[in-house]
């Protein structure tokens, strides 16, 4: 969005963080700090929310690939990756993963958590699906801000296209040789302005077929979901044909083949 130097609508917008609990987990409080914390109540803060912003969005995506994707960052260190020698340094062909499955359960707990607070707190949250990002991530952002705006008009390419071609070029590219193009300077430009978050925009890390490459636990893993996901009776059962299925349906997103 920062793309489209809208930063106004921001003072009217506020999305719902999926990791609101991880902000405590990232910094160190006193202990009598975070118990008084949990004896406050929040309820006129959700309150003032409620009456002050226009619209409050709040991501969903698929718990399985969330928890998954977290117990690989648990691994990494690396919430997000900017570039694409940080990617291949990262995720390189080579990397390879054992999820701690009780970390993956907690980050399914937490989710599952995650959609009850924003049901209870916040009744007229928009919901934005994470998927449709990968699909048209230029679509996603006309809807939230309401505006006819086209990235290729101006750019001669779409968020979208931007975005898949830095994935597919950090499969081959030499880590090495720096790359950069006028839309990347355009992103420094709006960092330096203080229009944008001082990283900038993220590359894809993994699909779900590297995920299912990398992650030499991966049964293990959506076993792990589907116990969770039989326990709760709120999330569907996925099985290993719908895997396949869905790594078909992502591969086609950003043009892959074996």
């Amino acid at each position: 969005m920062k793309f489209m130097q809208i930063p106004i609508f921001f003072t009217r917008m506020w999305l719902v963080p999926v990791v609101f609990l991880e902000t405590l987990k990232k910094h160190t409080f006193p202990i009598e700090k975070l118990e008084r914390n949990s004896k406050e109540d929040y309820l006129p803060f959700y309150e003032k929310c409620n009456t002050t912003f226009d619209k409050i969005l709040y991501c969903v995506r698929d718990p399985f690939e969330y928890s998954l994707s977290w117990g690989i960052r648990n691994i990494t260190g690396k919430f997000n990756v900017y570039s694409m020698k940080e990617r291949i340094e990262t995720h390189g062909e080579d990397e390879s993963y054992i999820v701690d499955l009780d970390f993956m359960k907690s980050k399914l707990d937490q989710y599952q958590r995650y959609l009850y607070w924003v049901k209870d707190n916040f009744s007229n949250a928009i919901e934005v699906v994470y998927d449709d990002l990968h699909n048209d991530v230029d679509l996603v952002l006309s809807n939230i801000t309401g505006l006819d705006y086209s990235m290729k008009d101006e750019w001669g390419i779409s968020l979208q296209e931007h975005s898949t071609l830095l994935y597919k070029m950090s499969l081959f590219y030499p880590i090495d040789l720096d790359y950069s193009d006028k839309l990347l300077r355009y992103q420094q430009t709006l960092i330096d302005d203080n229009k944008m978050f001082k990283d900038g925009m993220p590359i894809k890390m993994n699909t779900l077929q590297d995920k299912s490459k990398k992650v030499s636990n991966f049964l293990n893993c959506l076993e792990t979901y589907n116990t969770f996901a039989d326990s709760s009776n709120e999330f569907p059962l996925i099985s290993e044909d719908q895997i396949y299925t869905r790594i078909e349906r992502e591969s086609e997103i950003y043009e892959l083949v074996d």
